[in-house]
């Protein structure tokens, strides 16, 4: 999440997107590519499994996890808005389906004094929880959600 900029002040990225009512940030460092569901529009997740199935894309293939079931939100009726985020975390390849995006933020340590940032222990995958222009955000423990999913997923091979 943090890197240098020419003048030499820390910078950190994030995408803020929904699921549910909530908003949540990931890294925008982990963040492959964002797709549109209009070319996805035939999968639909399993009311019993976590992960949904493969997608394609530019000959690499991403583990599409079914963030909400495994966040407890309901999964969205309504497609049309929804997006993809293909991610690479420490070499694995995975995607999420979220309700929408809702902005790209770069933060400096100037502005760091903006943000208040909370461990979250009593909920499962969240690790951080971050107050940002009077906005809670959550941010899910990405590596925690893909080692334990990635992991199942194999063992039930």
């Amino acid at each position: 999440m943090v890197s240098l900029s020419e003048s030499g002040e820390v910078q950190i990225g994030f995408v803020l997107f929904n699921i549910g009512k909530d908003e949540f940030a990931i890294d925008i460092k982990i963040v492959d590519t964002i797709l549109n569901t209009e070319n996805y529009k035939s999968f639909n997740f399993s009311a019993y499994h976590n992960i949904a199935l493969t997608i394609e894309h530019k000959n690499e293939s991403f583990q599409l996890l079914n963030l909400h079931k495994i966040l407890r939100y309901n999964t969205p009726n309504d497609i049309v808005n929804t997006r993809i985020i293909l991610l690479n975390i420490d070499n694995q390849k995975a995607a999420i389906l979220v309700d929408n995006i809702k902005e790209f933020v770069t933060v400096n340590n100037k502005t760091w004094e903006f943000f208040k940032v909370n461990p979250i222990s009593d909920k499962d995958y969240i690790s951080w929880e971050i107050q940002y222009e009077g906005r809670n955000i959550f941010v899910p423990d990405l590596n925690k959600i893909f080692r334990d999913e990635l992991l199942s997923l194999k063992l039930e091979k």
